[in-house]
């Protein structure tokens, strides 16, 4: 047998299945549900997430590519969906392997591809769950999910987490928009056909946790330009050398507003009149506090006076001005991802620098704590939402520090592990006493 080492990115189960190399665009139409797919960088735009979430919703059971981060957004894609995306360095050796077992079934499992022979032993598992008893902790352990699908794979969470971290509202809009821009989609359908169809995938999502009065937060929409350009009706857009520090979140939401802002907050208002009210709304990639003001006062006009509102804390800017924000503020969140990313100046979509990103780094940390530090003066509730929030060793210094709780990716095991470790410290605090 030979074996193809990697890095399992998205730290996704076990999967097996017929291996296809893509080589081209016009490929990714001809993928057939259970295969192992091959996704070389040249077809990569950006971070990858449309054209992952594309190969995943063709029936992919994993992802095997040459490009990418534990962080970017592809990788969010589908530890969301709970695929594996193996990282392999692009050499002439492993291509070779991969090439002379294409059709042929081959397994990705832990940090390798499996390629001839027993492609994966028959007693390892494929899918993991099954439910288990829930966990009280005081500190509150949400998840991030934005995929009606992952709550029909895994319907014990809504038991098991304390609420909903993050519901990406790009990633809804997903399978709303089915590839048209949100422009043309409004030119070709009209707003209430937007907004409806957006509230109903939202309600599949926030309908399990209300019943158990658990609370959700959603992000407005977050696409950039060299994303968007990719959908139908999308050549319009601007392309950018640096998407990461441009036209996107918040920002794009001010200068756009009947486009990509007021739908979702219809889409929300919807949800409010059907009676889900423990709901908290905040707009990524916010530089600047007047950005944050008046976003906000679009949610108060659209009619949203109850709801929550929050932050994505994701740069060193907010965190060292954090008293101008903090008074217009019900919760934070740490967008940890791109924190790190802009402190330390590494690009988290490039494998080569993967060794110094570091949600650790003492300039990251005192980032943290600094906000920490206002948020229990002024009793602002505070998360993370980025890759950080499933990571221990960030964690459990960070809730010495005051935070007051996380949000993990969407597995009932990672939601368990970290509950577990919440409930011994807690323990352990209160006999400290």
């Amino acid at each position: 047998m030979d074996t193809v080492p990697g890095t399992n990115l998205s730290e996704g189960p076990p999967a097996r299945g017929p291996l296809r190399i893509l080589r081209r665009r016009a490929d990714l139409s001809a993928i057939r549900s259970g295969e192992i797919v091959y996704l070389p960088k040249r077809l990569l735009t950006g971070d990858g997430f449309l054209t992952i979430h594309s190969v995943i919703a063709s029936g992919a059971a994993a992802i095997v590519t040459d490009a990418g981060g534990k962080t970017d957004h592809g990788t969010v894609v589908a530890a969301e969906l709970d695929v594996s995306r193996l990282l392999i360095r692009a050499d002439a050796l492993a291509l070779a392997a991969l090439e002379r077992h294409e059709g042929a079934e081959v397994a990705v499992a832990g940090d390798a591809v499996h390629v001839g022979g027993d492609s994966l032993d028959p007693s390892e598992p494929i899918a993991t769950g099954g439910a288990t008893q829930p966990i009280a902790t005081a500190h509150s352990i949400k998840v991030n999910l934005s995929f009606p699908q992952t709550l029909a794979r895994h319907p014990e969470l809504p038991d098991l987490a304390d609420g909903l971290g993050q519901v990406r509202l790009e990633l809804v809009l997903l399978d709303v928009l089915r590839g048209q821009h949100p422009r043309r989609y409004l030119a070709r359908h009209g707003q209430t056909a937007l907004v409806e169809a957006l509230a109903t995938s939202l309600e599949r999502l926030v309908a399990p946790f209300h019943a158990q009065g658990k609370e959700v937060w959603l992000s407005t929409n977050d696409f950039t330009p060299a994303e968007l350009v990719q959908f139908r009706g999308g050549r319009g857009e601007r392309l950018e050398s640096n998407p990461a520090l441009g036209y996107r979140g918040v920002c794009r939401s001010l200068a756009e507003p009947e486009v990509m802002l007021l739908p979702e907050l219809l889409a929300v208002n919807v949800l409010v009149a059907k009676g889900y009210t423990r709901l908290g709304l905040f707009p990524p990639m916010t530089r600047f506090a007047e950005e944050l003001v008046a976003w906000k006062s679009h949610v108060r006009r659209s009619g949203l006076e109850r709801v929550k509102v929050g932050l994505q804390l994701e740069t060193p800017g907010v965190a060292l001005t954090f008293e101008d924000f903090a008074p217009h503020l019900d919760f934070v969140t740490f967008g940890s991802n791109d924190l790190t990313q802009f402190t330390l100046a590494v690009d988290r979509t490039d494998p080569r620098l993967a060794p110094f990103f570091d949600e650790r780094h003492k300039a990251v940390t005192l980032l943290f704590e600094r906000v920490l530090a206002i948020c229990r003066q002024r009793g602002i509730e505070s998360s993370i939402c980025g890759q950080a929030g499933s990571n221990w060793q960030v964690l459990e210094p960070l809730f010495d520090r005051g935070l007051s709780g996380t949000s993990v990716t969407p597995r009932p095991a990672t939601v368990q592990s970290i509950k577990r470790k919440v409930a011994e410290k807690e323990r352990a605090s209160r006999l400290s006493v």
